[in-house]
């Protein structure tokens, strides 16, 4: 039996070059955190259940593997779905799912935590705990097992999956998963039931086997959920920090190697929202509003580029422009990330003209498509969402757009919504004509890319009690889209198979007995359905069919007094709330946003008294990068003023949040502005050098750089991106190149394969000073294990490429050893010109296929 935490490393190894990036197995980041596993009191694997291109994207699963390790006794890895490749080799070698730090076997571990964001990847949760080779079933498990603890929005209903889950976190976890770590060690070595009952004893904690379920005489639904232990209470409810602390994030953020899918610096800056749209989970599960002051936007923003080089700053909230401070954070931050070519990016703006200008202030150093999200073409509809824009708006947004540069609108849209008709897919269709004619009288011919999905029913929002439409009722309503998008020229139409949407829907509002469906559509070779690739509908309803769940049980709307599966979560957003949010849909009724105005009794306590302003932007805070000689010289954006602000904005003080609040929401009552208080960044700047004055102080230096170790994992594209990433980190005086998408002026050398090693490469890089000793410690600060820049010198003016001037490559082969060594160096062919042609010629295998082999490139011979 092998020791505990003992690294599985070896086991797998041998198939690293055969599967698709083998890089991102083996945690190749800056930062990693690995600790003495076996010394540690508590062991947690926080598993992500997609791949790592994904997982590592999730601002979530970075700040509490800060918190946990920074923890004395505490160690905390990470482990995520394998690619399908993978997955096969682990499972015909038998190899354990493991983590990317110690390679140790998740079940070793003390906790398993799940990050629960899509529905859709419910297989591969089931699929990665059978990896793991631990129980599916909570039921099975022994004491010796982990603690599987699953957390994320998708546990505002548990139940689909309740069966493989020892218990859920309901809500923040920056502070009640400690709390739940310090359980798990206080009740090590009591039988499984005990730990458990503790475990629910804890704020947010909600432990499934706890609560028996009873069901209708006809099966149809859920008659009622209890505990079965004394002192459980009656529902768990969900908890939440009351101020966004920074301090949780990490002084030393993970930098990862492999390209991930947002490859940028993340910061929250609000959690929580109140428009109340009445589709929006999450617009309920994450209330009260809660934002980070601007000063600490700033400070962060400012530590995490000097430390990893990100080339994007996203602000993330689920309203960036409902941000009360938003316009002297923007003022404040704009000027100096363009200095280094660090753009600003703001999801989640409405789709108003105050958004346009304020993307528009942001928009010099990258400028992308322009995204409205109004959900449907329909005002009316939109009405019953609560969605207070119409189409005039969007259409003035879209003149705004056109009349700033932009030619690329993005309009997000949904089929399938309570009360929608023919004739609001004709207002779709008639909106889309309205925007792409703005683009007339600006000279543009824009494109406009419509993205129609279908609209699934979610727990803890007014729609809950909705029926899902169907999948025929919905692939009607595309075909009819279809056909009449054929002839609006500009535009082009995109959509989500309803198929994926109905699954989707049965696991957001089933119940308990739908993880016996999980299970037949595993054992089916389900996994990986959030991948439309990979996705099968026939397979679904042959596992639903084999686990004895119908798809109308849980599809079909509900009854407002009937028990719901997630009413054993309390959200404390209260039933009767969104009861009368439901019959105000019905009447296209509005509730007004309670950040600004009334509290709207939704059930979250306080009276309005939770929501967390941001203090303003301190007298003279000062935020500042290097600049870059005559490219980045620029005269700093101004401050808003605080005129402007409408009468009718609510006085906070009648409800109970004192004077402060009140005067903090001067000036940013968002609704209330036509445009924010900024000019765009470059009719600002003063004395702005072009580009041929920037080319004129270019200067080229020839860098060599080492790649060895588990560097040989990472392709030639990663290579770029980190070296790119640790110059910019360095703040060395690196010249960029023009244009909308800015990066350094590097030029690679020949691409070494993957799997290689390499004393000696080489790639050009333009800067605007010298390079010195300094400048190169710093490069080698930030970059990760296995890659190091050896030396630079300058290039004469009118110097050869790289291309032209690398003849020839010098390698040394570490090969297997035996007799016929010296008889098949021999008998190499002349045509071995690359030493993948030398091992194949000499071994009749490829180098991956042959143990033993290894190949190193010493160096890159240049034309003299």
């Amino acid at each position: 039996m092998p020791a505990r935490f003992e690294s599985v490393r070896p086991l797998f190894e041998p198939f690293l070059l055969r599967v698709e990036r083998p890089g991102r197995y083996l945690g190749l980041e800056r930062n990693v955190v690995r600790k003495d596993l076996a010394a540690c009191g508590v062991t947690v694997c926080l598993a992500f259940p997609d791949t790592y291109e994904i997982g590592m994207s999730h601002t979530g699963t970075r700040v509490l593997y800060e918190i946990v390790n920074r923890r004395e006794g505490w160690a905390c890895e990470r482990a995520y779905a394998p690619w399908v490749d993978f997955e096969a080799v682990m499972r015909r070698e038998r190899i354990p799912l493991f983590t990317v730090e110690s390679f140790a076997r998740v079940s070793d571990f003390d906790v398993l935590g799940f990050s629960l964001q899509s529905e859709l990847n419910y297989t591969n949760v089931v699929n990665l705990l059978d990896l793991a080779g631990l129980p599916v079933l909570s039921s099975d498990r022994s004491d010796a097992d982990p603690v599987v603890v699953g957390g994320g929005p998708c546990v505002a209903n548990p139940e689909p999956v309740a069966d493989f889950f020892d218990a859920f976190l309901l809500g923040d976890g920056e502070e009640a998963f400690p709390v739940l770590l310090e359980a798990v060690a206080r009740t090590r070595g009591l039988p499984r039931r005990e730990r458990l009952l503790a475990f629910a004893a804890c704020p947010g904690v909600y432990v499934p086997s706890l609560y028996d379920v009873a069901y209708s005489e006809d099966g149809e639904r859920v008659a009622s959920i209890a505990p079965n232990a004394p002192g459980v209470p009656e529902r768990a409810a969900r908890v939440w920090v009351e101020r966004l602390d920074p301090s949780v994030y990490p002084e030393k953020p993970l930098v990862p190697s492999v390209e991930i899918v947002q490859d940028r610096l993340g910061l929250e800056i609000m959690r929580g929202c109140t428009q109340g749209c009445r589709f929006c989970q999450a617009g309920y599960w994450y209330r009260p509003v809660r934002e980070l002051d601007p000063a600490d936007v700033a400070r962060m923003t400012k530590a995490f580029i000097d430390e990893a080089g990100w080339s994007e700053v996203g602000l993330l909230s689920l309203s960036s422009a409902d941000y009360s401070q938003i316009e002297p954070l923007v003022a404040c931050l704009a000027p100096e990330l363009a200095k280094t070519k660090v753009s600003i990016s703001l999801p989640s703006l409405r789709a108003e003209a105050f958004s346009v200008a304020l993307a528009d202030a942001v928009s010099e150093v990258r400028k992308s498509g322009f995204t409205f999200a109004p959900e449907t073409g329909s005002d009316r509809l939109r009405r019953v969402l609560n969605k207070t824009f119409t189409n005039a708006d969007m259409v003035r947004a879209a003149d705004a757009a056109f009349s700033r540069g932009w030619d690329l609108i993005k309009v997000y849209t949904m089929i399938g919504l309570p009360s929608e008709t023919e004739a609001d897919l004709d207002e779709l269709v008639t909106l889309v004509r309205e925007i792409l004619a703005q683009g007339k009288p600006h000279g543009i011919r824009p494109t406009v890319h419509v993205s129609v999905g279908s609209f699934v029913p979610k727990s803890f929002t007014p729609f809950q009690w909705s029926a899902f439409d169907g999948v025929e009722a919905l692939e009607r309503k595309l075909a009819y889209l279809k056909d009449r998008f054929r002839s609006v020229r500009g535009a082009k139409l995109k959509w989500h198979e309803p198929r994926e949407a109905e699954v989707e829907a049965l696991l957001s509002l089933g119940d308990r007995r739908m993880s016996r469906a999980l299970l037949e559509v595993h054992r089916r070779g389900g996994r990986f359905d959030g991948w439309s690739e990979h996705f099968s509908a026939e397979r679904w309803t042959e596992a639903l069919a084999a686990a004895g769940v119908p798809k109308a049980r849980h599809l079909r709307e509900k009854d407002l007094k009937q028990t719901l599966p997630w009413d054993v979560v309390d959200a404390s957003v209260r039933k009767p709330f969104l009861v009368v949010e439901w019959k105000k849909a019905v009447q296209e009724m509005e509730t007004e946003d309670c950040k600004w105005g009334r509290c709207t009794a939704c059930g979250v306590p306080g009276n309005g008294a939770d929501t967390v302003l941001a203090e303003p932007m301190p007298a003279g805070f000062s935020f500042s990068l290097p600049s870059l000689g005559a490219e980045t010289a620029a005269a700093s954006l101004a401050l808003p003023s605080a005129s402007g602000v409408a009468a009718d904005v609510a006085d906070a003080r009648d409800q109970g949040r004192g004077a402060a609040y009140a005067e903090k929401a001067k000036g940013a009552a968002y609704r209330m502005k036509a445009t924010p208080d900024l000019l765009p960044l470059r009719q600002r700047r003063k004395g702005r050098g072009g580009a041929s004055e920037t080319a004129a102080l270019a200067r080229t230096f020839r860098v060599a750089f080492a790649k060895t170790g588990d560097a040989r994992y990472l392709s030639h594209r990663n290579v770029m991106d980190v070296l790119e990433r640790a110059f910019r980190a360095a703040d060395l005086p690196v010249r960029y190149t023009e244009g909308f998408n800015p990066h350094l002026r590097l030029s690679m050398g020949p691409a070494l394969p993957l799997g290689q090693e390499s004393r000696h490469e080489l790639f050009d890089v333009d800067v605007l000073d010298a390079l010195g000793e300094a400048h190169l410690a710093a490069v080698n600060d930030r970059l990760p294990p296995g890659l190091r820049v050896t030396g630079w010198k300058e290039l004469p003016k009118g110097a050869p490429s790289l291309g032209r001037a690398a003849t020839e490559a010098v390698y040394r082969f570490t090969l297997p050893n035996g007799e016929e060594l010296t008889q098949r160096l021999r008998i190499a062919g002349e045509g071995a010109t690359t030493p993948r042609r030398f091992i194949e010629s000499t071994w009749g295998v490829a180098p991956e296929d042959q143990d033993g082999i290894r190949v190193v490139r010493e160096e890159t011979v240049l034309r003299a």
